[in-house]
């Protein structure tokens, strides 16, 4: 539920601005694939961390020697974890794009936004359970992890938005400087 709540509120607040006046589509798509990448991540980093806590507990050696393999467990918490956040990660994009999307928007940022979670949480957990190597403790994994996400995450959307107003500035007027035939092809490109 965390997961679904914090990024859902968190979203809202930094986007108040929208109430009064629509985004445009491409300020609402850079502003949600922010929060959707940090649902993405922060719940694929879930699977290691509780395959760990596993491991702690002396789990795998006891379901290894009653079924022979401890693979089931741990592809078992894989993909329910990736269907969960697909779960979370529909909510959160139903409940954002109804509020600021045109319908026929919504349907194109569904697809999309599922489509771009699935591949980055199969990514991201894949990626993660290299950390079962690693002779760490989950309580301090976890915590270092998603502390240091979240600040990781408000950086680099501080650094987008600089780095999107300084694009938006600067094009007009590198165009106005070019002559007419490369204007032209600039646009067909």
């Amino acid at each position: 539920m965390w997961y679904l709540i914090f990024p859902l509120v968190a979203f809202l607040i930094f986007n108040y601005s929208w109430f009064d006046s629509r985004p445009t589509t491409i300020d609402f798509y850079i502003q949600t694939s922010f929060f959707i990448s940090y649902i993405t991540f922060v719940m694929s980093i879930d699977v290691a961390t509780h395959l760990i806590t596993l491991r702690e507990n002396g789990f795998y050696k006891m379901f290894k020697f009653i079924s022979g393999s401890k693979h089931p467990i741990i592809w078992g918490k894989a993909v329910n974890q990736v269907l969960f956040i697909i779960a979370t990660i529909f909510l959160v994009s139903f409940v954002t794009g109804v509020m600021f999307l045109e319908p026929a928007q919504l349907v194109t940022f569904l697809i999309t936004a599922i489509m771009s979670c699935i591949l980055g949480a199969i990514i991201l957990i894949l990626l993660t359970l290299v950390l079962m190597l690693i002779p760490i403790r989950q309580e301090s994994l976890s915590a270092v992890i998603s502390m240091s996400f979240l600040v990781l995450f408000f950086v680099s959307a501080k650094g987008f938005a600089q780095a999107k107003q300084h694009y938006l500035t600067s094009l007009p007027m590198s165009l106005s400087v070019l002559p007419k035939s490369e204007v032209c092809l600039r646009r067909k490109i």
